[in-house]
C-alpha cells in the first residue's frame, strides 16, 4: 500500500509538473502573440507615417526650388527615422528568435515530461499486477 501510495504521489506530482510546463508554454505562446501584435501595430503606424511622409514629400517636390534646403533636411530626418526603425525591427526579430528558442526548449521539456509520465503509468500498472499477485499468494498462504 505504501508503494502504491508513493507511486500515486509520483504520478500526481508528474501530472502537476506536466500541467505547469504546459501552462508555461501557453503563457510563452500568449506573450509571443502579444509581441507579434505589438510589432504589427507599430508596423501599421509606421506605414501610416510613411504614407503621410510620402504626401509631404510630394508637396516638397512641388516647391522644390523654394524649399531645397528644407527638403534636404527632411530627407536626412527620414533616413535617421528609417535607421531607427530598422534597429527596432532588428531588435524585434532578435526577440522573436529568442522566444522561438524558448518555446522549442519548453516543447522539448514537455515531451520529456510526457515520456516520464507514460513510464510512471507503465510502472504503476506493473506494480499493481505484482501487488495483486502478492495479495493472492498471501491470501492462499493464510488459508
Amino acid at each position: 500500500r505504501q508503494l502504491q501510495g508513493q507511486t500515486n504521489a509520483m504520478v500526481e506530482e508528474r501530472r502537476l509538473v506536466t500541467d505547469a510546463a504546459r501552462q508555461r508554454r501557453q503563457d510563452l505562446a500568449d506573450e509571443f502573440q502579444v509581441t507579434i501584435g505589438d510589432v504589427k501595430k507599430k508596423m501599421d503606424l509606421q506605414a501610416c507615417e510613411r504614407a503621410r511622409l510620402a504626401r509631404e514629400n510630394e508637396e516638397l517636390r512641388s516647391r522644390f526650388k523654394q524649399f531645397f534646403e528644407q527638403y534636404d533636411n527632411r530627407e536626412k530626418e527620414l533616413q535617421d527615422q528609417q535607421k531607427a526603425r530598422d534597429s527596432e525591427v532588428q531588435a524585434f526579430e532578435q526577440k522573436l528568435v529568442e522566444q522561438a528558442q524558448v518555446f522549442q526548449t519548453e516543447a522539448t521539456r514537455e515531451a520529456q515530461a510526457q515520456r516520464e509520465y507514460e513510464e510512471l503509468n507503465s510502472t504503476e500498472e506493473v506494480l499493481k499486477g505484482q501487488l495483486q499477485t502478492y495479495t493472492s499468494k498471501f491470501s492462499h498462504f493464510q488459508d
